[in-house]
């Protein structure tokens, strides 16, 4: 029995937290902007943000999973997410001061991270 992961098996798993967490995004704003960056973002105006973020992960983590499961190149779904997950941790790294910093900093481990495995995964699921 072989134990490694596969890139199909990291796109898929990129691609279920992605639509589990833009799902509560969507569903749920307030609660995630809680967990996400404490009482800073409150409103009317954050809750759209944040329900926008949520479908956009939405969006990319069934492009990773119709793309796969119809035979086609997953490449260009995963790098967007790495981008998209890049940019969330450039807007950590800008609001540093802001917020607690556990928070940043794991936040910003799971943001880069995920990045760098996308598009590390993004270099070879297609070869």
């Amino acid at each position: 029995m072989n134990d490694e992961f596969t890139d199909q098996d990291v796109a898929r798993l990129l691609a279920w937290g992605r639509m589990l967490l833009g799902v509560f995004a969507l569903v749920a704003p307030r609660r995630f902007e809680r967990m996400w960056v404490g009482d800073a973002m409150e409103g009317t105006p954050s809750h759209m943000a944040t329900r926008g973020l949520g479908g956009r992960d939405v969006a990319i983590g069934i492009g990773i999973l119709k793309s796969m499961e119809q035979g086609g190149r997953v490449r260009g779904w995963l790098e967007a997410g790495a981008v998209a997950d890049a940019s969330d941790a450039l807007g950590t790294l800008g609001a540093w001061g802001e917020l607690p910093k556990w928070k940043s900093a794991l936040f910003l481990v799971v943001e880069a991270g995920s990045a760098y495995v996308g598009m590390k995964t993004a270099e070879t699921i297609d070869a």
